[in-house]
């Protein structure tokens, strides 16, 4: 699995937390590259490419918990 920055605080957040993630849709089998439903799941078609561009993501403390 590719490591970024948003699956880095999911995991975070999920070892941190008191109780189970029991939002809508937590009974979907997801991707846990992508987090999209394994169904809809494009990870084994992308090509990964270089580029010069930079972003910056600022997050709410439980966005990385939204797929």
């Amino acid at each position: 699995m590719t490591e970024n920055a948003v699956l880095q605080l999911r995991a975070e957040r999920i070892a941190r937390a008191t109780r189970p993630f029991l939002a809508r849709g937590n009974r979907v089998r997801r991707c846990q590259r992508c987090l999209l439903p394994e169904k809809l799941c494009l990870c084994s078609t992308i090509t990964p490419a270089q580029a010069k561009s930079r972003f910056c993501l600022l997050m709410f403390d439980t966005e990385p918990m939204k797929p």
